[in-house]
């Protein structure tokens, strides 16, 4: 490419400043002309852009179909290897006249036959295709498309065709756009011409007001404002600018006069001014030596921000590895709770499992007992014996090891002495207790408590073989006192009977262990029925109903 001259460089480089340089009138036909051409020609090239695009589109579309044609006509002659016959319906094609070639090939990628425009003979075949394609050349679209008969491959079709049709669009479209560019040129500059005036009259107004207020001193000059946007503005700035130079040029007149009035003044001043240029100077000093000082504080000052930096980085490192002995202390401390779990659920399962073994060997000493007496003292020992089981029982099954649900406990012991005192009596038992929950040094005293009653209300309340209802309940008021309560509807307690002295073992058993262990009281209402009311405050300030 050559490069352009050393005149064309220096003009190149000369160009903004001329530019520049031009008048107003002149900037503003350039730049709308240049605006126009810019916008016209970015339109036009865009239009030729889609132009082109679509043309190419139907030239494949219009191709495609045209290849589709003749390999249906064709696929008998390929069937039957009929190459006459392939070339006969090839020379269809003449009435094409964009089609330049054209090759017809079998199901083995072999010719069959071929066609050749006037001029265009001797071409070399390309590769069978493999699939159905097109390409564009320089000069030709190439159109590849397979032959199937019945859904299977018969063979494959070339075809080629010249780039005419684009090439004249293209040539159309480059005069169109030459024409409307002259014509968009023209009408620019005719536009420009007469609309560029309200711009730059105003403007060049302006300039001739100044060029004449610079010339003759003349202040009192003024623009005319015509107009209300930016230029107007302009026209009351300039304006202002004349009246105040007016008025400061009054001033300065009258200045004038009064320094010269004052000139002897002046030359009297003139040594003060000369002690106070000394002074000025001394204060100069004064704040240089304090500027230099506060610049040695700011200097202690960042050396200070930067010890207390250094100071709380390593204060931060050292909570960063406190907060990490936390975080492996606090794992570890997790990790043996964990293990506390697991021991304390081993410790119940076990307990559990040898209280059970125990009850069972009381249950088969207690059927082996010779006497009835034996059998019952037996009885009792196993209904104590698997109350305690069923507290560590539930014990295990709980996520939690310091409470029990009385409910749960109360329903599964009344169905196991049900079991070993009824002998077919039907006892209908009503159990309130709304899922409360006691701690394990309440719970265990409560379920032997409730063993005794639940004996004594299967042997007398019911020893008659008569059916009865037995009610259970227990409730916590607000004040964290439980009431256990125990009820049936049998004959009652005997009248010469003293239920607060008696030397039975049962009623003993259950005193001592209100008295001694729940730190509550009892209270037995023997007519009708039995009721027990046992009442004792819950050791734990958070157990509440569930």
């Amino acid at each position: 490419m050559e490069r352009p001259s050393r005149s064309n460089r220096t003009w190149l480089r000369r160009w903004p400043l001329r530019f520049r340089n031009l008048s107003i009138k002149r900037k503003l036909l350039i730049i709308m002309m240049g605006i126009s051409t810019v916008a016209l020609t970015a339109a036009c090239t865009a239009f030729v852009f889609v132009e082109i695009q679509s043309f190419k589109e139907t030239m494949v579309r219009d191709l495609s179909t045209l290849a589709e044609v003749i390999g249906h006509n064709s696929s008998a002659s390929l069937v039957f290897s009929d190459g006459l016959d392939a070339e006969e319906t090839l020379k269809s094609l003449e009435a094409k006249p964009t089609v330049t070639a054209a090759w017809l090939f079998r199901a083995d990628n072999r010719l069959l036959a071929d066609y050749h425009r006037d001029g265009a003979a001797g071409t070399s075949p390309p590769l069978p295709p493999e699939k159905d394609n097109h390409r564009f050349t320089a000069e030709r679209l190439i159109i590849h498309r397979l032959i199937a008969l019945n859904d299977q491959k018969v063979g494959a079709i070339i075809l080629m065709s010249d780039m005419k049709g684009m090439q004249l669009i293209l040539r159309r479209s480059l005069m169109t756009i030459v024409g409307v560019l002259l014509a968009s040129f023209l009408l620019t500059y005719l536009l420009s011409s007469r609309l560029r005036t309200v711009i730059s009259n105003p403007i060049t107004e302006l300039a001739g007001v100044a060029k004449k207020v610079s010339r003759e001193k003349d202040y009192a000059a003024r623009v005319v404002k015509h107009e209300e946007d930016e230029i107007g503005s302009l026209f009351d700035a300039f304006n202002d600018m004349l009246e105040e130079i007016h008025k400061r040029d009054t001033e300065l007149v009258g200045a004038k006069q009064k320094a010269e009035a004052s000139a002897k003044e002046a030359g009297d001043l003139l040594a003060t001014m000369e002690q106070v240029n000394l002074e000025l100077e001394r204060e100069v000093r004064e704040r240089k030596q304090i500027e230099a000082e506060l610049m040695h504080h700011r200097a202690q000052l960042e050396h200070l921000v930067e010890r207390r930096t250094a100071q709380l980085t390593e204060a931060n490192l050292h909570l960063k590895q406190e907060i990490e002995e936390k975080r492996r202390v606090e794992k570890d401390i997790r990790r043996a709770l964990d293990e506390k779990v697991v021991l304390l659920g081993e410790i119940h399962h076990r307990v559990k499992n040898n209280l059970q073994i125990i009850a069972s060997l009381l249950e088969m000493s207690r059927r082996r007992a010779r006497t009835p007496e034996a059998a019952e003292q037996l009885g009792e020992a196993h209904a104590k014996i698997f109350t305690m089981a069923l507290i560590h029982s539930q014990l295990y099954r709980n996520d939690r090891f310091d409470e029990v649900n009385m409910e749960r406990h109360a329903r599964d012991l009344f169905t196991h002495l049900a079991n070993l005192y009824c002998d077919g009596k039907e006892v209908d038992v009503r159990i309130r207790m709304s899922n409360l929950r006691l701690p394990v040094t309440q719970a265990i005293p409560c379920a032997l408590i409730l063993n005794e009653l639940i004996s004594n209300a299967f042997k007398y309340a019911f020893a008659g073989g008569d059916d009865g209802t037995l009610s259970i309940s227990m409730t916590q008021d607000k004040h964290g006192v439980v009431c256990l309560e125990v009820q049936d509807d049998g004959p009652g307690l005997p009248e010469d009977i003293d239920v607060y002295n008696a030397s039975s073992l049962g009623l003993k058993l259950v005193r001592n262990l209100v008295v001694h262990q729940l730190k509550g009281s009892m209270r037995i209402n023997g007519r009708p029925g039995t009721q027990i009311q046992i009442t004792f405050p819950v050791s734990r300030e958070d157990n509440t109903d569930a």
